[in-house]
């Protein structure tokens, strides 16, 4: 009778494949193999398959090809005897590597199929065979048992010149699957598989246990991940990375994190991010401060800095294969750190205790040198948050005590740049901030913030730089506008190539000219100088506004711009003069013993500009005065080519003997003028010798009747105040073209 029946279901089945093979217009590539219960099974449930170069065909609906083959297989006579049959001609069947490919990809429908949606696709071949419940537990052993068979080594197959990973195409089979019949089964055996195989494939299967088995096993599965993590660090992200996707106890959350805090001192870079992401996601608020301390202590990414930092000259005999290998391991280490850097802030912004954690540990650290860069790129993301007054009050704390000091900034933006540039809107409010402050220490360090950020960031975070500093000018706080420009004039003098380019903001300055002092003027002019007539560029355009600007402001009437052109003239002087040497530092200061003659052209300029301030200068006592001082000044420093200085000292020499200096005669031993008795005082000569003396009286007397009377008429005033400015360029002078010999002025100084 069981014969019989057998004879029966084997004809009907055969009946049945013939008419589906005849009616198959799409049977180019079929799978012509031998025979199986397992082909025959498929192929009369609606299941096309093909030779292992194109997708497998299905000609009905999923769930009706899935409700065919359970039928098929429940009325098979020889059930279940049949499941190990119809296993053997899969495990055969899928034992060609491109049969097994195509059998993980999607399924097609034929158009002339009897789907709702001809030519869709559907699930692969193995992911409709892993929903029948008889065949499920069976085809789960062949596939894992499958993976064990690949290496890491095993070159594979390749699709477009892309190599297929199938150990990852199986394990997407067995994720999220309706129902799994023995979970428990499944667990062990991919444990099992595991110990077989190589590094690739645990990795696969450990990715995918969270996706796999019940929540009924996380514990179990945690506990021996847990001794993977210990034993096999090259599987700590992935391991880790399930871990945080189980529903763990406490008391065994902490017993993990325990375990992955040991394991961060020698955690690889690439690792850190997880590591991180794991340790932080994890705590409870009760732990955090903890596990925060703890990882502060552990974390270390001193290792990111660029290899370029390092004193050994790299030997121009070496492999390019070598330079190209460092170069893509510095983008990977920074990566890392910029992943690791991520998880933190994702930690802090949605965990309010992990934020007040980070806070409370950084601010219980009590020395300059226990201080981290860890410390302020934390604090930069908690600025960036919602934590703005309380970082804030702490950069504040920490400054005053000297625990942030310049040079744990200066390590934080060399080592860090890519880190601190992702944040460089933080840096740049907390630098604004920090600038307002009365305090000097912390103006100090603000200051030094910018200045890092300029020398770090791109030529955008740089404009915003200068940007903030014009704007701090602009404001009117006498702190703020001197600690701004002092910092573009640190900016100028140590990197004049990178400001060039922003030389627009800075004459922006020149707007607030009205809110600046005299030192501030003197200041801003010898920036824009440099800017203009020092630097390679040379800004023409910006030569020809400050020409035109000095010239508004020495013709003016008023005493305080016409001070203003006075400074501003000497600035331009200075740059100009001195343009030839490319050691002269914003106060122009260089040894001119070995400056380059000028050209023509230049000192023509610079001769036609010093005739110009001069003559507008003469008008006015007080401009005059000021002149001479700054002039001297600029003498004394060093900052003008020789040539230049001749031309000063030659008329510096002579208006001096003709307005101050007079001839004495012996015999005349005393005079009046204007009613008061007038002699010979202080005797720095003999009065025998009859030589020269400062004619101080007579030009005190005559000054005061004539000083409006020169004003209005614009003609020269020999002043008394200009006296004292006088003489001292004219010492200047002399000592710089004889080399501090001032034997030349021995009559004038008493000798």
């Amino acid at each position: 009778m069981v014969k019989h029946k057998r004879r029966q279901y084997d004809e009907q089945l055969t009946d049945s494949v013939k008419k589906k093979k005849s009616s198959d217009e799409t049977g180019n590539h079929a799978y012509t193999g031998d025979r199986s219960v397992f082909g025959e099974l498929v192929l009369k449930a609606g299941l096309i398959l093909k030779d292992g170069s194109t997708h497998n065909e299905i000609v009905k609906e999923q769930a009706i090809f899935q409700r065919n083959l359970t039928q098929l297989i429940k009325k098979h006579p020889d059930f279940p005897q049949v499941i190990d049959e119809f296993t053997d001609g899969f495990i055969k069947y899928i034992d060609d590597q491109h049969r097994l490919r195509w059998s993980l990809m999607p399924c097609e429908t034929p158009s002339d199929c009897e789907t709702s949606v001809p030519g869709s696709t559907t699930d692969s071949v193995v992911r409709l065979l892993l929903g029948i419940d008889q065949i499920q537990p069976k085809v789960m052993t062949v596939l894992l048992e499958k993976m064990a068979e690949f290496t890491d080594e095993d070159e594979g197959i390749f699709d477009h010149n892309e190599k297929v990973n199938l150990p990852r195409l199986i394990m997407n089979q067995l994720r999220w699957l309706d129902q799994i019949v023995n979970s428990q089964e499944l667990t062990e055996k991919m444990f099992e598989i595991m110990s077989v195989s190589g590094l690739e494939v645990q990795r696969e299967i450990v990715a995918a246990l969270p996706e796999v088995m019940d929540d009924s096993q996380h514990a179990t599965v945690a506990g021996r991940l847990k001794v993977i993590l210990q034993e096999q660090k090259q599987l700590a992200t992935t391991v880790l990375d399930a871990l945080s996707n189980l529903n763990l106890g406490a008391d065994l959350l902490a017993e993990v994190r325990g375990s992955v805090i040991d394991t961060l001192p020698s955690a690889d870079f690439d690792d850190l991010p997880i590591i991180v992401k794991f340790l932080l996601q994890t705590v409870s608020a009760a732990e955090a401060a903890e596990v925060v301390s703890e990882l502060r202590a552990n974390l270390d990414l001193h290792s990111s800095l660029p290899l370029n930092s390092s004193s050994v000259p790299f030997s121009q005999s070496a492999n390019r294969s070598t330079v190209r290998a460092g170069n893509r391991d510095k983008g990977e280490s920074r990566c890392s750190e910029m992943l690791t850097i991520d998880a933190i802030h994702s930690a802090i912004r949605f965990q309010r205790s992990v934020a007040e954690a980070w806070l409370k540990t950084i601010e219980g650290v009590r020395s300059a040198t226990d201080h981290r860069a860890i410390d302020l790129l934390v604090l930069l993301i908690l600025h960036s948050t919602s934590h703005k007054k309380v970082v804030e009050s702490l950069f504040r704390n920490k400054i005053r005590a000297g625990h942030f000091t310049e040079v744990l900034l200066q390590a934080t933006f060399s080592s860090h740049s890519q880190v601190v540039h992702e944040y460089f809107p933080a840096v740049l409010s907390l630098a604004e901030t920090l600038l307002r402050s009365p305090e000097p220490v912390i103006t100090h360090f603000a200051s030094a913030i910018y200045r890092h950020a300029f020398l770090t960031f791109d030529v955008y975070g740089r404009q915003e730089v200068v940007g903030n500093l014009v704007t701090h000018i602009g404001s009117g706080s006498a702190g703020e506008v001197e600690g701004s420009l002092d910092i573009l004039a640190r900016l100028i003098e140590t990197d004049v190539q990178k400001m060039a380019p922003f030389a627009v903001f800075v004459k922006g300055v020149l707007d607030y000219l009205d809110q600046l002092t005299t030192a501030q003027i003197r200041k801003l002019y010898s920036m824009l100088s440099v800017l203009g007539f020092k630097n390679a560029g040379r800004d023409s355009m910006l030569q020809d506004e400050m020409h035109i600007l000095i010239r508004k402001q020495l013709s003016n009437n008023d005493p305080k711009y016409k001070r203003m052109g006075v400074i501003g003239a000497v600035m331009v002087v200075q740059g100009l003069a001195a343009g030839s040497s490319n050691d002269a530092s914003l106060d122009g200061s260089v040894d001119t013993s070995d400056t380059s003659n000028i050209t023509d052209d230049v000192y023509k300029q610079v001769v036609s500009l010093l005739k110009l301030v001069i003559s507008s200068a003469a008008r006015s006592a007080e401009a005059s005065a000021l002149l001479m001082d700054e002039l001297a000044t600029v003498i004394q420093k060093g900052c003008l080519n020789r040539q230049v200085e001749s031309w000063i000292c030659e008329n510096v020499i002579n208006d001096f003997q003709d307005d101050f200096v007079v001839d004495i005669d012996p015999a005349q031993t005393s005079t009046s003028v204007a009613g008061l008795e007038m002699s010979l005082q202080f005797g720095l000569d003999e009065e025998n010798d009859g030589t020269i003396a400062i004619n101080l009286l007579p030009l005190v007397a005559s000054n005061s009747k004539t000083r409006v009377d020169n004003v209005a008429t614009g003609q020269r005033q020999v002043s008394p105040v200009c006296l004292a400015p006088h003489f001292r360029l004219l010492q200047m002078c002399e000592g710089r073209q004889h080399d501090g010999d001032l034997e030349e002025i021995d009559a004038l100084l008493g000798q």
